[in-house]
């Protein structure tokens, strides 16, 4: 009976545990158009059609940025803010060095939401001007999605 027991509780504590780190999807993304190929935390994504996704991730803030055939899917954390715009116009704003780009920001989900991504390292090491590529800043439009 004991046996049985401690199963049970050891059963329902690795349910517990694994909802804590489970992904919640919040219930606006946006679908982009990317016409060029970026990089999110250190992995770089072909160009294409995006859903980005705000979701928690064990109580943190990320992004889920998926590729529309559902074969690229990067979960990164991200920095949530307020805008102090309401209704923000959805998009997704890239660093752009030369011909690499970054996302680091989208806004326009629900309100005055705006995610920042942190950067890379190689994105760190450019924006220290290790080379002599300057920094610009390009927007995509999104379109909102509810689910």
């Amino acid at each position: 009976m004991r046996k049985q027991a401690y199963t049970l509780f050891a059963t329902a504590s690795l349910v517990l545990m694994l909802a804590a780190i489970s992904v919640h999807a919040q219930s606006v993304r946006l679908m982009a158009n990317i016409p060029f190929n970026f990089t999110v935390k250190n992995r770089t994504l072909p160009a294409g059609e995006y859903t980005v996704e705000p979701i928690q991730i064990g109580g943190s803030q990320a992004l889920r940025i998926q590729s529309r055939d559902g074969r690229i899917t990067a979960l990164v954390p991200a920095q949530f803010n307020r805008t102090g715009e309401s209704r923000a116009k959805p998009k997704l704003i890239f660093n752009r060095f030369g011909d690499q780009y970054f996302m680091a920001q989208a806004l326009g989900f629900e309100g005055d939401a705006i995610y920042t991504l942190p950067r890379s390292s190689t994105e760190e090491a450019l924006a220290r001007g290790e080379s002599d590529l300057k920094q610009q800043t390009v927007s995509v439009t999104g379109r909102r999605q509810g689910k």
